[in-house]
């Protein structure tokens, strides 16, 4: 495909797909305000249940955001009973986030959410255009470099 052709298209579905990002990030509207939740939250949450124990730096590297920013998003999960810093006793100035016990099943439960969601929405397709699309996305994402 040329250049400009490209361009032409991928300008037709960026709204589609940036509604199809927030289709993933989804997440059940009653659940977040029971818990009080944000995006932020969810997401670092998510973040820390998968790579934990982490620092907050290292939560801020995948979250793409300053580590300045995460404490407030961190003393969020703190409050709720989701996450616990751990000091390092050699050296205080270093923290590492753990999730707790409940916020693995709060995470486990959005992502659970996400997939019957997600499902969902595949299942709009027919079994040949599933099949295309998940190997359109695996394609792509390893293109991109991401594991």
């Amino acid at each position: 495909m040329l250049d400009n052709e490209l361009i032409r298209e991928l300008g037709r579905v960026q709204p589609m797909l940036l509604f199809l990002g927030k289709e993933v990030d989804y997440t059940e509207p009653q659940l977040v305000q029971n818990l009080r939740l944000n995006l932020s939250h969810i997401f670092a949450l998510e973040i820390v249940v998968r790579k934990e124990p982490l620092t907050m730096g290292e939560l801020a590297d995948a979250m793409r955001a300053k580590a300045s920013a995460m404490t407030r998003v961190v003393d969020g999960l703190v409050e709720r009973g989701m996450v616990e810093r751990i000091y390092t006793p050699a050296d205080r100035r270093v923290v590492r986030l753990r999730p707790t016990e409940n916020g693995k099943d709060v995470a486990g439960t959005i992502q659970k959410q996400r997939s019957e969601h997600l499902l969902a929405l595949l299942k709009l397709l027919d079994d040949k255009n599933q099949r295309k699309l998940l190997e359109v996305l695996k394609a792509w994402q390893k293109a991109i470099g991401r594991k």
